[in-house]
């Protein structure tokens, strides 16, 4: 325990990397306070909004879907794009919530009827399509087919689910959107790449880890202890970005309204059966178990190399894998897509890994998403633990 409370301070309770954790959770605040008035320009658009949304809040309502259609298109026509449109209605709430309703229809379009834009054919969605999909492949005989399993799967799980409604959701929809994706890479997983980086690093710099391989503790216990003070800071670096965006964000909205609602009222193409709240609790305890995996693999590298320029180089270059592979030509693409996959930027997207209708075939079974990056990422954790201790128990004192 004495080692370990020496590598934690070493590594996060030391003057330069707490005055990092402070301007971190500022900036976090920051971020948050920064989502929420972009969205809606300030707390008096957000009491009209609010209003708008609360009168038709529930069920699908078909003459409040063609009013918003009407004045949805009619911006459109002004401002060009459907981006233009969400640029303007940050500063006109009846506009911004003519849009949400019109989305809002859109998606109940979608769940009975499939995507707007047409279906993909290795991926159906919608009730009526499924049930069409479904019937072809009982005609044909293919009803132990993997197709078969995954679409009756998500049908009944459709269903149950029900028909989206429509909710005042706007805290939870900003929160959502800090909360993962390229966000959480750059909030989050850049900041860990500097902290994590000097754990083995420095110690090669200076050559102290001469000494360390030396004495008789130095290729077992403190490498231990140097593994769990990273995963620690990693837990607590993420807890503060949940903690700091959470509080920025709430401070203008000044309401939890919707935290018992359905998580589908907040993310659409949601199939989770879980309340928004729920849900935002798995998905903070999601996102630190893939900071912690982060850790595992950063302090590998840092165990191999001797510069911390490196180290935190070689985990940005990781980190930005899907990226990268995306400029690399459609081909590279799909050879690569497992890594895409479950890279940490997918990964660290709790809403599109347990929100979504993403499954693999694996042997024939349908394996969700959720529990395939669970597996391979506590694989890659594990290898990299490994990888840490054998490289540190084979290592010669130079």
């Amino acid at each position: 325990m004495k080692l370990f409370r020496f590598e934690l301070k070493k590594l996060l309770l030391n003057k330069k990397t707490l005055i990092i954790t402070v301007v971190l959770f500022a900036v976090y605040c920051v971020v948050g306070v920064g989502m929420s008035i972009a969205s809606f320009g300030g707390l008096p658009n957000y009491s009209i909004y609010n209003e708008l949304a609360n009168a038709v809040a529930g069920s699908y309502n078909p003459e409040q879907a063609e009013l918003s259609y009407i004045a949805y298109e009619t911006a459109k026509e002004r401002w060009g794009t459907d981006e233009g449109v969400s640029k303007m209605s940050s500063n006109d709430p009846q506009l911004k919530f003519d849009k949400a309703y019109h989305d809002y229809a859109n998606t109940v379009e979608a769940y009975w009827n499939g995507p707007l834009l047409g279906q993909d054919v290795d991926n159906i969605t919608g009730i009526y399509p499924l049930q069409q999909r479904l019937a072809e492949l009982e005609a044909a005989g293919a009803t132990g087919t993997y197709d078969y399993q995954r679409y009756s799967a998500q049908l009944e799980t459709e269903l149950a689910a029900g028909e989206p409604e429509f909710q005042n959701v706007a805290l939870w929809e900003s929160l959502f959107g800090v909360w993962g994706g390229i966000m959480a890479v750059i909030l989050l997983f850049f900041p860990l790449s500097f902290i994590i980086a000097p754990v083995f690093t420095s110690e090669s710099t200076t050559g102290m880890d001469n000494i360390i391989l030396s004495s008789q503790k130095g290729q077992g216990q403190i490498v231990a202890a140097k593994i769990g003070a990273v995963s620690v800071t990693c837990a607590i670096i993420a807890l503060l970005y949940f903690v700091g965006t959470f509080i920025g964000t709430f401070l203008p909205f000044g309401t939890l309204a919707g935290i018992s609602l359905p998580i589908r009222t907040a993310l659409t193409a949601s199939q989770i059966s879980m309340s928004i709240g729920s849900f935002a609790a798995l998905t903070v305890v999601w996102t630190i178990f893939v900071a912690v995996i982060y850790g595992a693999v950063l302090t590998l590298i840092s165990s191999k190399l001797k510069s911390q320029t490196a180290a935190f180089g070689i985990g940005i270059f990781i980190l930005l894998g899907n990226v990268i592979i995306s400029m690399l030509g459609t081909t590279i693409e799909e050879a690569l897509s497992f890594v895409i996959d479950f890279g940490f930027m997918n990964t660290a997207n709790a809403s599109a890994i347990f929100g979504g209708l993403t499954t693999f075939n694996v042997f024939g079974y349908v394996v969700p998403y959720y529990l395939m990056a669970l597996i391979v990422l506590l694989v890659v954790g594990v290898i990299a633990l490994l990888g840490v201790r054998i490289s540190q128990k084979y290592r010669t004192v130079a």
